[in-house]
């Protein structure tokens, strides 16, 4: 596990904040992580874990696309896009 970093000028964390977060690092050590790209210049937004699901308000950093997408639709997409290049 990678130790936490953060910028020194905040000030230092609560102790109930640090086991939040290092509890949160070892639900996902099993799960695979999925990539959450733009859907107009695909830059790589975010990283998803399988037991995510719902809507997320995202901003693309690259092109500044600022909207509301639905991971399950995203997720769905990719591997249409896979099987449909398959059958070429």
């Amino acid at each position: 596990m990678r130790k936490m970093e953060f910028n020194p000028r905040y000030p230092k964390l609560d102790q109930t904040v640090v086991d939040k977060i290092l509890r949160s690092r070892r639900e996902v050590e099993e799960m695979q992580e999925q990539e959450l790209r733009c859907p107009i210049c695909h830059y790589r937004i975010a990283g998803v874990y399988g037991d995510r699901s719902g809507h997320i308000r995202v901003k693309c950093r690259k092109c500044k696309f600022e909207g509301v997408l639905n991971l399950s639709y995203f997720r769905r997409m990719k591997r249409y896009y896979r099987e449909l290049n398959s059958y070429k």
